[in-house]
């Protein structure tokens, strides 16, 4: 038996002193060349296989991912307040607040609106688009003839809600701030002076910034409502505006409250120059 061993020891030693044959180099070669090649369409046969439906230990990755599903609840509308103005209109507005849906905002927010008076006749019907943001109060202002007294808004189908992430960086709250304000009383006429200074303190670019100004009494009652614009206002730009606006009707308008608003959910609206 050792002499067996022994014997096939120096038989294959023998052949290797001549040097490694060629065949043997050629035959190597090509394997480490077919290597990757063969390895990558393992890989690729392999997924396939897993995807085809004659596969019946097949491979499906739909149930990994639950879609999330966030309930969307009514909003709650307020009653139509009036605001008499010294000039003999009616300004009316309504509040939709959106306190129940904090991660849900609409873009765009179509709804249909009649003004009624009295009667409930319909003054005039009107289709607007607009905005509401997750957990916001929105204010709907529309300037009207003295017998007018009711808003009634309907939900309008291309109303489109939006799923909002708090975390997102893409979409989030452009920050914007009041420099300075100021409410005068323009003497012997029937306006005041409405004026202010606001800033984008944000990095990105503001295509339309919307002004909300509130004028209150001594008593923080509501005396006169409006929305005023502006546009493309660049980073850490300022602009000014100064406009006239009614005395309120047998009242004293003594406090300017303004609320800026940018609306982020539209993608086109915030954006980095």
């Amino acid at each position: 038996m050792a002499l067996d061993l022994q014997y096939s020891l120096e038989n294959f030693s023998l052949w290797f002193q001549g040097g490694i044959r060629r065949s043997v180099l050629i035959l190597c070669g090509v394997c480490v060349v077919l290597l990757a090649p063969m390895y990558f369409l393992g890989i690729l046969l392999s997924n396939v296989w897993n995807t085809i439906p004659a596969n019946p230990n097949r491979f499906d990755n739909q149930n990994l991912v639950t879609p999330k599903f966030i309930p969307e609840k009514d909003w709650t509308i307020s009653k139509t307040q009036i605001v008499p103005l010294a000039t003999g209109e009616n300004v009316l507005y309504v509040s939709v607040s959106n306190k129940e849906n904090p991660l849900i905002g609409y873009f765009p927010f179509v709804y249909d609106v009649q003004i009624l008076d009295n009667n409930g006749k319909a003054l005039f019907n009107e289709t607007r688009t607009d905005y509401i943001f997750p957990g916001e109060i929105r204010y709907l202002v529309f300037n009207t003839k003295p017998e007018a007294t009711e808003i009634r808004l309907v939900r309008n189908q291309k109303t489109q809600p939006i799923y909002y992430n708090p975390n997102s960086k893409s979409v989030r709250e452009a920050r914007v701030q009041v420099v300075n304000q100021n409410l005068r009383d323009i003497t012997f006429t029937r306006n005041l002076e409405i004026s202010a200074t606001v800033k984008n303190v944000d990095q990105r670019k503001i295509k339309k910034l919307d002004i909300l100004y509130i004028l209150r009494d001594s008593r923080q009652s509501v005396v006169g409502i409006g929305v005023w614009k502006e546009e493309n206002i660049s980073p850490n730009q300022e602009v000014s505006f100064k406009f006239q606006y009614p005395k309120p009707k047998d009242r004293t308008a003594t406090i300017l409250d303004l609320q800026l608003s940018v609306n982020y959910l539209d993608t086109d609206n915030v954006f980095l120059p």
